[in-house]
């Protein structure tokens, strides 16, 4: 019996915190925070991946022509800068979306 009583009694606590004993948030509290770890690892899988297909691709060429490694080193070269270029425009474009129609920019 006395088995019984005690996860009753602790259950009973537990039901006197409220929802402050478990609180969970609802999804959209969090959702720009989930949005922003998703495009972290979008990007670092972009940077890391596109100079990769690149450099395997030219690895491929260089076992064709006869060359190795020039054009694998060249392209991923290539490939690691478009990817930080594009990287430099995109957050320029979001910083100025952010910015727009505040006090500070008129």
């Amino acid at each position: 019996m006395a088995s019984d009583a005690a996860p009753a009694a602790r259950d009973n606590r537990l039901r006197g915190l409220g929802s402050r004993a478990f609180r969970l948030s609802k999804p959209a509290d969090h959702q720009h925070l989930y949005s922003g770890f998703s495009n972290a690892l979008a990007t670092a899988v972009e940077m890391v991946l596109t100079p990769l297909v690149f450099f395997g691709a030219g690895w491929w060429l260089d076992g064709l022509i006869g060359t190795r490694p020039i054009i694998a080193v060249v392209l991923g070269v290539v490939a690691f800068a478009g990817v930080v270029v594009k990287m430099y425009y995109a957050y320029k474009a979001e910083f100025a979306r952010q910015e727009e129609g505040k006090p500070w920019t008129r």
